[in-house]
């Protein structure tokens, strides 16, 4: 089989979202998922590409069962024969039951769509409800862009929801001012806002990081097809 490379990463997180698409789930699972690929093959060797199949399928399979319980018997079925014959049920239930073992069931990441989400509600209250969801959205779009790319594998989710947060504010004062648009009010200190959220909840952020960290999503915003919209 071939050996594994960071493309295959990129490849198995494409085809997750895929799926998770067709099952209208949220789109967080694929991050949970991924999650629980990253701290087995940090730990665990994984030779070819059928066993990082076969690990990935297992994956999503479990975060799904953990989190949308309703949706995984669809979703068990689909998984050996979306394998093209690699694998079948038993080999997909057996690898299950390894994963829970080597994560020692924490079967719960944090993730940065939930981090955000918290941040979001600690935001200045004078910000309309448009203008909440649009920075909302943008954040949860650059954050699916990060899942995909090998760079944020070690990377703190934290640092990946502030530095997502921080550029879909700057991304909203962008745009056209309309009446309902409150932005122009904190155009100058938006970043006062967050870090003072960070420091009331006394958490130290690594700023030299987070600028990294947003350089980097908007590269890979400005790659993708949502930065021309």
């Amino acid at each position: 089989s071939k050996q594994l490379n960071i493309s295959c990463r990129t490849s198995i997180c494409e085809w997750m979202y895929r799926v998770i698409d067709h099952f209208s789930a949220d789109r967080e699972v694929v991050h949970i998922a991924l999650s629980y690929i990253d701290r087995i093959l940090s730990t665990n060797i994984c030779a070819d590409r059928r066993t990082f199949k076969l690990i990935s399928s297992a994956s999503l399979h479990l975060a799904i069962k953990t989190h949308f319980p309703h949706l995984w018997h669809d979703v068990g079925r689909l998984l050996p024969e979306l394998s093209r014959g690699d694998f079948a049920m038993g080999d997909l239930l057996a690898m299950e039951n390894e994963l829970l073992h080597s994560l020692t069931w924490l079967l719960n990441p944090p993730t940065p769509q939930a981090i955000t989400m918290h941040m979001l509600s600690l935001l200045p209250r004078n910000l309309s409800r448009t203008t909440l969801e649009n920075v909302a959205n943008i954040c949860l779009y650059l954050i699916e862009l990060s899942v995909a790319d090998y760079f944020f594998v070690t990377t703190k989710k934290a640092i990946v929801a502030i530095a997502a947060l921080l550029n879909a504010i700057e991304n909203q004062e962008r745009q056209p001012l309309d009446g309902n648009n409150t932005f122009a009010s904190i155009h100058h200190d938006y970043h006062f806002h967050i870090e003072k959220m960070l420091v009331d909840m006394d958490y130290h952020a690594n700023w030299f990081e987070i600028t990294s960290v947003r350089d980097r999503l908007w590269d890979l915003y400005h790659q993708s097809n949502e930065s021309t919209l």
